[in-house]
C-alpha cells in the first residue's frame, strides 16, 4: 500500500481513509469465473447477461472454467450469445489463466 500511497496521492488519501480494499470470493467462484462473468455482463442489461452466462455454463457443459473454455470450438461461445470480441476475450482469458 506504501508505494500505491506514494505513487498516487489522491489514492493515498482515499485508502487512508476507507482502509484497504478487501476482495470476498464467494464459495463456489474462482477468478476466472468470476472475470468471465465481469466480460459476459460489459454492456449488457443484467436480464441479458444472466441469459448469456447460462447458456454458455450448458453448452460448456455445466461449468466454465480454463479448460472448458479452451476445450469448446468458437462457434459453441458465439452459439451461446457471445459476441464475436467476448468469446475471443474468454479464450485469451481461459488460455492465460492456465499457463
Amino acid at each position: 500500500m506504501r508505494a500505491l500511497t506514494k505513487a498516487d496521492p489522491v489514492l493515498g488519501r482515499h485508502i487512508k481513509r476507507h482502509g484497504t480494499f478487501v476482495l470476498t470470493i464467494r464459495r463456489g467462484r474462482t477468478p476466472f469465473t468470476l472475470l468471465a462473468h465481469a466480460v459476459i455482463n460489459q454492456q449488457l442489461s443484467n436480464k441479458a447477461a444472466a441469459t448469456s452466462e447460462a447458456r454458455l455454463i450448458a453448452a460448456l457443459g455445466g461449468t466454465c472454467t480454463p479448460e472448458t473454455v479452451l476445450a469448446a470450438e468458437f462457434d459453441v461461445l458465439r452459439g451461446a450469445g457471445l459476441s464475436r470480441a467476448k468469446a475471443t476475450t474468454l479464450q485469451d482469458l481461459a488460455a492465460k489463466t492456465r499457463d
